[in-house]
């Protein structure tokens, strides 16, 4: 009688066991379906980094050169051009020696943030919608994006804590890759005509990100390259950067 009742007890745990299993996969399942498929080991590594609050360096060399492009003005600490392209999409400067200005029209590039409603059913759109709403311009986005963290994600986290997430990620890995490699820091700044993120440092990658908002919704990118680590160092990234003005 007493194996009977401990056969039953086992059984009905078991079941239990597999019902709350069955639960959870049905609950959680398609979360970290989500976030381990998009996301990849280096992907989620890089995720980690969050931002950095730095102070601009005002350097008032006057050596250089001063650059327009799309209704704003630079001035970048190189003078001879070897090579430039321009079209309605992007302004390509190439230095001597071997380093690469890129300056994006930000006419091309207006949306607070990327549509996300291709990416879920209809049940995560009105989850977004009420998410999406608290961001009223495209500065705290990113802002936000930056912010979020990898590490912020754990198997049971709500699905209306973890979509948000979610976003936040994949906005932010758009951001800090360059290729195969992604950027190890983000920089967040403000000068008295801009605020803006810096994606990378001159000491560990060999190209840099600069995302300057004259105002919250309009943000001008522009992306540094050069062939060795020594080429490019934090003062020249800081005079760019406090230069940077809106033409009027």
């Amino acid at each position: 009688m007493q194996k009977k009742h401990m056969l039953m007890a086992i059984l009905i745990g078991f079941a239990i066991f597999t019902l709350l299993g069955v639960a959870l996969t049905i609950s959680y399942g398609p979360n970290a379906y989500l976030f381990y498929t998009f996301f990849d080991t280096a992907q989620r590594q890089a995720l980690k980094t969050t931002l950095t609050r730095r102070e601009i360096i005002e350097n008032f060399d006057p050596k250089g050169r001063k650059v327009k492009a799309f209704g704003y003005s630079i001035q970048v600490p190189w003078q001879e051009i070897a090579n430039k392209t321009e079209d309605e999409s992007a302004l390509n400067l190439i230095f001597s020696p071997n380093c690469v200005v890129s300056i994006s029209n930000p006419k091309l590039n207006l949306n607070l943030y990327p549509d996300f409603r291709n990416r879920f059913g209809p049940k995560a759109n009105k989850h977004l919608e009420y998410f999406l709403e608290k961001f009223s311009n495209k500065f705290e986005f990113t802002m936000a994006s930056f912010n979020a963290s990898s590490e912020d994600y754990f198997i049971f986290k709500p699905y209306d804590e973890f979509l948000p997430l979610y976003c936040f990620l994949l906005n932010k890995i758009m951001y800090i890759s360059f290729g195969n490699e992604f950027a190890t820091r983000i920089y967040a700044f403000q000068t008295p005509n801009c605020k803006g993120f810096q994606i990378g440092d001159p000491g560990r990658s060999k190209r840099i990100r600069l995302y300057l908002f004259a105002d919250a919704d309009h943000d001008l990118e522009i992306s540094i390259a050069t062939l060795e680590f020594d080429q490019l160092k934090q003062t020249d990234i800081d005079k760019i950067i406090a230069s940077f003005k809106k033409d009027v």
